[in-house]
């Protein structure tokens, strides 16, 4: 399966909390939720269960959802780490340092990714 990239709305309890890059497909699983040169914004990597941040310019913020993106992990990796992987986890999200804080995003929390239409 090659790399597929789309737009969509990260929402929690209604609140549209971004537009997010969702990445689907293993070359970016097997490289630790790899995201491709360009991503500017909060990204969705699925499927992947663990992240890195080594080809990172700053710091990020990472949460690892299960299969019906619940908030299982969430962790602040710095430049150039690798996390350790969640099996439970079925997709990664990714943003810049502080992005979490900005959205009072814990664990529990339940994720609805819905297509930019």
């Amino acid at each position: 399966m090659s790399e597929q990239t789309t737009t969509a709305w990260l929402v929690r309890e209604e609140e549209v909390l971004a537009t997010i890059m969702v990445v689907s497909g293993w070359k970016s699983a097997a490289a630790g939720a790899w995201v491709p040169d360009g991503a500017s914004g909060p990204v969705l990597v699925r499927p992947a269960f663990w992240a890195q941040s080594v080809r990172s310019s700053d710091p990020l913020d990472v949460a690892l959802l299960d299969s019906e993106n619940i908030v299982v992990r969430t962790l602040r990796l710095k430049r150039n780490r690798v996390a350790m992987p969640a099996f439970s986890a079925r997709s990664v999200l990714r943003a810049k340092r502080g992005t979490f804080g900005t959205w009072d995003l814990k664990i529990g929390d339940i994720m609805d990714i819905r297509p930019c239409e």
